[in-house]
């Protein structure tokens, strides 16, 4: 799939993009797979063609994302894919479309869906992160725009997800949290800390001693930015 969005991306001239046109049947593959192998060699295809056509990945998985309704896992991974390797792209995007969309489904998520919802979580906080370091380095100033969301996020994730009974839920959670609290400012972390700390050492302590690393991580960058 990977060798397929390659040569697309190689045989692209001064005409239209070949892999515009394979954008659509990757984007249905994903969306519609049931078969977890199916899935990932399709994802792996997206995220090729992602890297080659950002912009137009972007339109067409934001096209997909209906609101009130949580998106597929496949859809999840993709934009999840695009925003880490395209946050200039898919940066704003988030702010104006996909995060007030998600946000609002986070409490009602249930099974394996939030699974794929922690983990496009987390490469969106990554994708921003990295989007402010950028701005810093070119104008000397490092501001997140995205302080409310996270912070409203990271509550919901603190009350529903984990003390899920799902040790992947419980990871996803930890994974999303770790990345996104270093997005929050000194007066937000002041309000969270109270709770946030408490509910991660509780998580922790309850974690078998090798099942422990997510919910350290969170701790950890919980502290570092405390």
């Amino acid at each position: 799939a990977a060798d397929i969005a390659r040569q697309a991306q190689r045989t692209a001239g001064g005409h239209a993009l070949p892999v515009e046109s394979l954008l659509g049947p990757a984007i249905d593959e994903v969306d519609q797979a049931s078969d977890a192998e199916l899935a990932s060699v399709a994802g792996d295809l997206l995220a090729e063609l992602g890297r080659a056509a950002p912009h137009e990945a972007a339109q067409q998985l934001i096209a997909r994302c209906a609101a009130g309704v949580l998106p597929s896992p496949g859809l999840l991974r993709g934009l999840g894919d695009l925003a880490q390797a395209s946050p200039p792209v898919m940066v704003p995007q988030l702010k104006s479309q996909l995060l007030p969309r998600l946000l609002p489904l986070l409490g009602a998520a249930k099974g394996d869906a939030r699974i794929a919802l922690g983990i496009a979580l987390h490469h969106f906080a990554q994708a921003i992160s990295a989007h402010d370091t950028e701005a810093a380095n070119a104008e000397g100033t490092a501001t997140s725009s995205f302080s409310s969301e996270m912070q409203a996020a990271i509550e919901l994730l603190l009350a529903g997800w984990l003390p899920s009974r799902s040790e992947r839920v419980r990871d996803a959670a930890a994974e999303a949290i770790s990345s996104m609290v270093v997005l929050l400012p000194a007066g937000h972390m002041r309000t969270l800390i109270p709770r946030l700390l408490p509910n991660l050492v509780a998580s922790r302590s309850r974690e078998r001693e090798w099942e422990r690393f997510p919910i350290t991580a969170a701790l950890w960058a919980a502290l570092a930015h405390a």
